[in-house]
């Protein structure tokens, strides 16, 4: 089957851990020719994507981005700064106490102080970090093998319609060989003809010998003037 070396496909794959888009671009070109355009999270993923590349294609230049947005599932520490809440407390005993407060503090007291409280991201363990970063791989791996796919279903597409343009131009060059044949039979027939009448006309005004006749002849369609010596 017939394939194209220029091509296009391009897919995207979001879940709850990262989106992925997978670009590959096709060009013309004697060898095969891979260059990837990776983020820096899959460097060292090259090898690995260009042999996806390897085992669909064989011929031609082909352009493969990986564009990639981690969606980190971080969990959330919070921390009491227990220094702020105490002097917090004591500040409104002592206000309690003169009278300028009725109630004590209460956790939505405690709320409305930004300093009390502490809110950060829990970094990911290293086991975390290595497991999310595997899941990453293998989401791209997917992504890379399903536009390969998509590829090469249209690289065969645009190989059937070059395959038919190609029967087209045989088809027509094939006419138009016969015609010029059949033409340049017909000529030379034409051309065979006239020459033998000029021949024989020749030997009944002269008695020539046949090797000088030959001469003419063979001189006559050297100097490619053939149509102005028969009409003398």
């Amino acid at each position: 089957m017939m394939k194209s070396m220029t091509g296009f496909s391009s897919l995207t794959q979001e879940d709850e851990l990262s989106t992925i888009t997978v670009t590959i671009r096709g060009f013309n070109h004697r060898y095969l020719d891979i260059q990837l355009k990776l983020p820096s999270q899959l460097h060292s993923e090259a090898g690995n994507l260009r042999a996806h590349v390897q085992r669909h294609i064989g011929r031609g230049r082909v352009e493969l981005t990986v564009e990639l947005q981690v969606k980190r599932l971080l969990s959330t520490e919070i921390e009491l700064n227990e220094p702020f809440v105490e002097a917090l407390a004591e500040a409104i005993k002592r206000a309690r106490d003169q009278g300028f407060v009725v109630d004590g503090l209460s956790a939505s007291d405690v709320m409305r102080f930004n300093q009390a409280l502490v809110i950060r991201d829990k970094p990911l363990s290293p086991e975390e970090a290595e497991a999310e970063k595997d899941a990453v791989v293998r989401a791209v791996e997917t992504v890379t093998e399903a536009a390969l796919v998509d590829f090469e279903a249209m690289r065969q597409q645009e190989g059937q319609y070059l395959a038919v343009d190609l029967e087209k131009r045989h088809a027509s060059l094939v006419d138009l060989i016969e015609k010029i044949s059949s033409v340049a039979n017909e000529g030379n027939a034409a051309l065979e003809q006239r020459i033998g009448e000029r021949i024989a006309e020749l030997q009944l005004e002269v008695q020539l010998e046949p090797s000088v006749i030959t001469q003419e002849v063979v001189r006559i369609v050297a100097r490619n003037d053939i149509s102005e010596e028969l009409t003398r």
